[in-house]
């Protein structure tokens, strides 16, 4: 709920990050049910900033170059937070479900129109279609909501060449607004996905990067890699390489 958390402070410390200054954030301790110390925060020329209320007042939103707003499907989004929760916090699993039901109405109300003011929504679910093998996080599918908020690279080439059928893009309105829907299956053979994956560097090129590693990894009982994961990561990169290059040229 917004009106627990201190949200002027939070929209005053991305504003100071934002002009490149320091800022001493509120840290809490889950393990211990309070606050510790404050974590002293350094503006890099890349800052992540991770939380629920991230996008809920203009003034907060307006400080993003880029905005994505990560919304799995319900049951999906349970199991990842029971599994970080009780695994790095502390919790039991019927805390964290309970937890959650209690909160369920404040998430309706409050942390889901957000989606709303992102740039790119991504949505990673099940494939329950007949073709499917496998239903592992490393098979999950992705559905990238693009926005007209940024310019988005034009991939639509390699779409039209792909003879997989694992990736495909659509048109579509949501709040009265144009969007492009972009899926990709967990069940894309590797060859469709680096024809993909290449597209973008082409674009990552022009921005004078170097190619990432180690995308798409992730960290189960062991560590495993996602195609869909790895796309939405490059296509993350390439929004924030652009956006840089903006800033620049603005300075």
């Amino acid at each position: 709920n917004p009106e627990c958390n201190y949200l002027d402070m939070m929209a005053q410390h991305l504003r100071l990050l934002r002009a490149g200054e320091p800022i001493l954030k509120p840290h809490y301790e889950h393990k211990l049910g309070d606050f510790g110390p404050p974590q002293y925060i350094v503006p890099h020329p890349f800052l992540i900033v991770e939380g629920l209320l991230g996008f809920y007042w203009q003034e907060m939103r307006n400080a993003y170059s880029v905005r994505v707003f990560l919304n799995p499907p319900e049951e999906l989004r349970r199991r990842w937070k029971v599994r970080r929760d009780s695994t790095h916090r502390g919790y039991s699993e019927q805390e964290v479900l309970r937890e959650l039901d209690i909160r369920e109405s404040d998430s309706a109300a409050y942390i889901r129109p957000q989606r709303y003011h992102a740039d790119i929504e991504v949505s990673f679910f099940p494939d329950t279609s007949p073709r499917s093998q496998q239903n592992d996080d490393a098979h999950l599918n992705v559905r990238l909501t693009l926005h007209g908020t940024l310019p988005h690279p034009d991939l639509s080439q390699i779409i039209e060449e792909d003879q997989s059928g694992c990736v495909r893009s659509t048109l579509g309105r949501e709040e009265g607004r144009a969007v492009e829907y972009l899926e990709i299956d967990g069940s894309i053979p590797d060859e469709p996905a680096a024809a993909l994956e290449r597209g973008i560097l082409d674009h990552l090129d022009e921005c004078g990067a170097a190619s990432p590693t180690d995308l798409g990894l992730y960290s189960d009982s062991q560590t495993q890699q996602s195609h869909p994961l790895a796309l939405t990561q490059l296509l993350l990169v390439y929004h924030l390489l652009r956006a840089r290059q903006r800033e620049e040229i603005e300075v």
